[in-house]
């Protein structure tokens, strides 16, 4: 159960986003914003955005062997987070193996091609969402949480945060504000 505390902190970290997202410019610098806000909090290992496109690097890509329609995928477009190890690079990148998610694929094409969320309290005890265990594991990873991005009924892509805490009941809806 969360404290009061807790409470005041994250309605003072949403309302800090909020502000901010409405400052900006472009549609790439809300996303980074969004992730780069939630990936700052303790809680919050890695947060990341991948939006539904057209297929582009089929060809090339490491998920092409699981990948059940070429023609639209999800492209991570906005990474951050903080690695519990100085010697890795940075996870603000969008080049890495998970740069593009095929729809119904894994945890985040599930959701892509759904539309539902999906949380997983321990990944410990249902790793069958966790594309790299071994990451997972080495970073502390608890947690899992991503949310649909919906416009009109659209699907835009998807929002996803791995915690080094188990869940929270209330931080699907949350992330889903």
């Amino acid at each position: 159960m969360a404290s009061l505390g807790d409470a005041m902190l994250v309605s003072e970290s949403l309302k800090r986003l909020l502000l901010e997202v409405g400052e900006q410019r472009s549609l790439d610098a809300v996303l980074r914003t969004v992730v780069g806000r939630l990936g700052e909090q303790e809680h919050i290992a890695l947060a990341r955005i991948w939006l539904n496109r057209p297929g582009d690097i089929c060809d090339r890509c490491p998920l092409r062997a699981d990948c059940p329609d070429q023609t639209r995928c999800l492209h991570l477009t906005a990474s951050a987070g903080q690695s519990k190890r100085e010697d890795t690079s940075p996870w603000d990148r969008l080049d890495g193996d998970f740069r593009r998610i095929p729809l119904g694929v894994r945890k985040v094409g599930h959701i892509g091609a759904t539309g539902e969320c999906v949380s997983v309290n321990d990944v410990c005890s249902d790793a069958r969402w966790i594309g790299n265990p071994e990451w997972a594991k080495s970073e502390g990873i608890l947690g899992f949480t991503g949310q649909p991005l919906v416009f009109k009924g659209e699907l835009l892509g998807v929002l996803a945060i791995f915690t080094r805490t188990m869940l929270t009941q209330g931080c699907p809806e949350w992330l889903r504000m």
